[in-house]
């Protein structure tokens, strides 16, 4: 697992006299905000649904949580897929509520697909886009470090010259970061062009 220990040099060259966590911090704030806002590091977790049950875990690695459910593919001859809606649920404009076939996260460990399968035994393969947990100390996904290294620093720098009223770096950092990200954005997008169409879900 790449740790933020790593990159420690970067940042000491640029802001001296922080202490370990301090870097560790603003390395976490910087890899999380990447994740929250490209979806980079992602998890893919496959399950055969049991019957009555409705909420499966997700195969996270290590240091890390669920940030958002991007979509789940239903196996069988005709691959369905399902992305997640905003709420779940449509409303018929009367009050109640008409229940699709959904998903959401049910914890940072967990999903919860509505509604409830009467009967077991269809496989879904849960796509999952997570980020660091509040204690992680480095990210078990080599890419982010070996690919996106420098808008992590840039990242990293923006969070410590903020600390230090460093306004005119903080600015600069802040920036490259800001396109940094844009740019793993695109990649992202790029990577995901192939995602199958949505259809109907059918549990």
């Amino acid at each position: 697992m790449p740790a933020f220990s790593t990159l420690h040099n970067e940042l000491r060259a640029r802001v001296p006299n922080k202490t370990s966590e301090f870097y560790d911090d603003a390395l976490r704030w910087a890899v999380n905000h990447i994740c929250i806002k490209t979806s980079l590091w992602q998890v893919v977790t496959t399950v055969t649904t049991k019957p009555l049950q409705d909420v499966y875990d997700v195969d996270l690695v290590s240091n890390s949580v669920i940030h958002s459910n991007l979509f789940i593919i239903q196996k069988g001859n005709i691959d369905r897929v399902i992305v997640r809606p905003t709420n779940g649920f449509k409303s018929s404009g009367y009050g109640n509520s008409d229940w699709l076939q959904a998903f959401k996260t049910f914890s940072n460990e967990a999903v919860q697909i509505i509604p409830t399968p009467a009967e077991g035994n269809e496989t879904l393969e849960i796509h999952t886009a997570v980020k660091p947990s509040s204690s992680a100390t480095g990210v078990d996904n080599d890419k982010i470090f070996n690919e996106y290294k420098d808008t992590v620093v840039y990242g990293a720098l923006y969070r410590l010259y903020q600390a230090e009223s460093d306004i005119e770096q903080a600015e600069y950092n802040n920036q490259k970061f800001k396109e940094g990200v844009s740019s793993i954005h695109v990649d992202v997008l790029k990577e995901n062009a192939n995602t199958p169409m949505l259809v109907s879900a059918a549990w």
